[in-house]
């Protein structure tokens, strides 16, 4: 009885913790009509918010470590942090709730409900490394044609800044991933952000050491002077010669996987082609010799 109790009240908490999230999600939802009837902010953002001040108050969201592997998993807006520590906190207590109220409230249940929202809880980050990994093979795909524009466009005499805006323009759909990156940096640019933390927050962005050695490359030159075309081409070069280092490994591995295929489903097939007959063959051997034992010993 006290189990069923606690459970209870377990479920009352989680419910009016939920409807205060709604309360406050439509509360701010009626804040940001308001601002959009007066023409101030846009009314699609409340529940976002919420869940970025309930992240705040949590510990973890102001860890550099999980801002940089959010950038590099492609979440470049500004509470990123807060959202996902709000959504993995939330997700580790529905993962409590859902096992004990399956389960009941009992120590081996418990057990299990704290399992499971250690899982929750670790599968955040997982999905954000797997995230990141897929974001940055993609950039190192889309680098050594965006550096080749590059170059290209400087070659016409047009200076680094007006390059980088126009190259930005022109991969909308050759490269988006990196042209969403450099519209970015026009963005904070012409809101008057300095060059030196635009080069720094663009880096931060590609999130590879090509993208970083890139961004440097550029704000050396762009800020101390010097030659650029010279170190912009190896730099063309270097990333090519890794993207086809890559491709060669994962050819590798994939004829690795191939072969695996083809001993798994074809050499069963084989061995008995080339058996067969054989086994055949003694099987009716076997079956005639027993025949004649069994005559002989008839006629005895």
């Amino acid at each position: 009885m006290s189990g069923n109790s606690t459970l209870f009240l377990l479920m009352l908490l989680l419910g009016l913790a939920a409807l205060g999230l709604f309360d406050r999600s439509r509360q701010r939802a009626t804040q940001f009509r308001l601002r959009a009837v007066l023409g101030e902010d846009s009314p699609q953002r409340g529940l976002r918010e919420v869940l970025q001040e309930l992240g705040q108050r949590l510990p973890g969201s102001s860890d550099d470590k999980l801002r940089g592997l959010l950038l590099q998993a492609g979440y470049l807006q500004n509470g990123a942090a807060a959202l996902f520590t709000a959504l993995r906190a939330l997700g580790t207590m529905l993962a409590v709730a859902l096992v004990l109220l399956l389960k009941g409230f009992s120590p081996g249940a418990l057990l299990l409900a704290l399992a499971a929202g250690w899982i929750a809880a670790r599968l955040f980050p997982i999905f954000l490394k797997l995230r990141a990994e897929a974001r940055n093979r993609i950039l190192r795909s889309e680098l050594p044609p965006v550096v080749d524009m590059l170059l290209m466009v400087l070659q016409c005499g047009v200076s680094i800044d007006q390059s980088l805006r126009h190259v930005a323009g022109m991969l909308e759909r050759s490269a988006p991933v990196t042209g969403a990156v450099l519209a970015r940096y026009v963005a904070d640019v012409d809101g008057g952000m300095p060059y030196d933390q635009a080069f720094e927050r663009l880096g931060r962005r590609l999130g590879s050491d090509e993208g970083h050695d890139l961004a440097n490359l550029i704000r050396q030159a762009l800020l101390q002077g010097g030659e650029i075309m010279g170190p912009l081409e190896r730099l063309g070069t270097e990333v090519a010669e890794k993207r086809l280092a890559a491709a060669r490994a994962q050819i590798g591995r994939k004829s690795i996987y191939l072969t695996m295929v083809m001993l798994g489903f074809f050499m069963p097939v084989l061995l008995v082609t080339l058996a067969g007959p054989a086994v055949c063959t003694i099987m009716d051997t076997l079956t005639i010799v027993k025949h004649e034992l069994h005559q002989k010993g008839a006629k005895r």
